[in-house]
């Protein structure tokens, strides 16, 4: 699948910007995943603003530098779902923030809409999104229920397509 595929099925996924944060989720991950996934984040991202956890044990908030994996609080019940904004996801420049929520059994990334997202960064965002849900057995990428992207089911689709195709 080239880039202009990409591009001419997702599209309108990305713009204008209406104000909202349409959201992806990554669905069906195990507490391991999970944890392997916010690691893996965490290495590749830079963190915008204070990023901090809900920490049910001290009932306080932390930073998610203050323990080695604020993500394996979650599935023990220790620690509050949290989320994040991140930059410098893609491997080729600059590309527009993201936002990362790691919950007990998924992964929400949310963005703005708007002029901000070309082909180039929608391309980048489905290499990321690729990597991310490799790290998982059996992970999969769908809008979500609440605040999918107006195209969400054509998103999930030519993701899956995109998948498929880069496996080859």
């Amino acid at each position: 699948m080239n880039d202009d595929e990409i591009w001419e099925a997702t599209k309108e996924c990305f713009g204008p910007d209406d104000g909202s944060l349409p959201t992806l989720e990554v669905r069906n991950l195990s507490p391991s995943e999970i944890e392997r996934v916010y690691l893996w984040v965490r290495k590749r991202v830079l963190i915008l603003g204070k990023a901090s956890f809900w920490d049910r044990e001290l009932a306080s908030e932390r930073g998610l530098d203050a323990v080695p994996n604020a993500a394996s609080l979650i599935a023990s019940g220790k620690a509050d779902v949290f989320h994040f904004v991140a930059t410098n996801w893609a491997s080729a420049g600059p590309v527009p923030p993201i936002g990362l929520q790691f919950f007990e059994e998924a992964i929400g990334i949310d963005y703005r809409m708007g002029s901000d997202w070309t082909k180039v960064e929608v391309c980048q965002l489905f290499a990321f999104l690729s990597d991310l849900v490799e790290l998982t057995t059996s992970g999969k990428l769908g809008p979500s229920v609440l605040e999918g992207p107006p195209c969400g089911d054509a998103f999930a689709e030519t993701f899956e397509r995109y998948r498929r195709e880069r496996a080859q």
